[in-house]
C-alpha cells in the first residue's frame, strides 16, 4: 500500500504543475478574459469533446467524493472542490486518492 500511496502523490504533483504551466501560458496571452478562456476550450469539436469529458467527470467525482464520506460534512471535500475548480481534476483526483489511502491504511 506505500508504494500506492507515493504513486498518487507523484500523480497529485504532476496533475499540480503541468496544468498550471498551460494555464500561465493561457493568461500571459489573454490575462483573466472569461470570454477567452470559455472560447478556447470550446474552439473545434475535439477540444469541446475532451471539455465536456472533463466537466462530466469533475461532477461525477464530486458525487462520488460525498457518497464516500457518508454524509458527514468535510473541510477536506470543500478543500478538493475548490482544488479541481482552481488546478483541475488531474490534481484533486490523485489527492483525493492519496488521503482516502492514508485514511484507510491508518485506520
Amino acid at each position: 500500500m506505500k508504494k500506492l500511496k507515493l504513486v498518487y502523490l507523484v500523480l497529485f504533483v504532476i496533475g499540480s504543475i503541468i496544468p498550471t504551466y498551460f494555464f500561465v501560458q493561457f493568461l500571459n496571452e489573454n490575462s483573466l478574459d472569461p470570454n477567452a478562456f470559455g472560447k478556447a476550450i470550446f474552439a473545434s469539436n475535439p477540444a469541446a469533446d475532451f471539455s465536456s469529458q472533463v466537466f462530466i467527470s469533475c461532477l461525477v467525482f464530486f458525487v462520488f467524493m460525498f457518497a464516500d464520506s457518508k454524509g458527514k460534512k468535510s473541510n477536506r471535500n470543500i478543500f478538493l472542490i475548490v482544488l479541481t475548480f482552481a488546478v483541475g481534476l488531474s490534481s484533486s483526483l490523485p489527492l483525493y486518492l492519496y488521503l482516502r489511502e492514508n485514511k484507510t491504511v491508518n485506520g
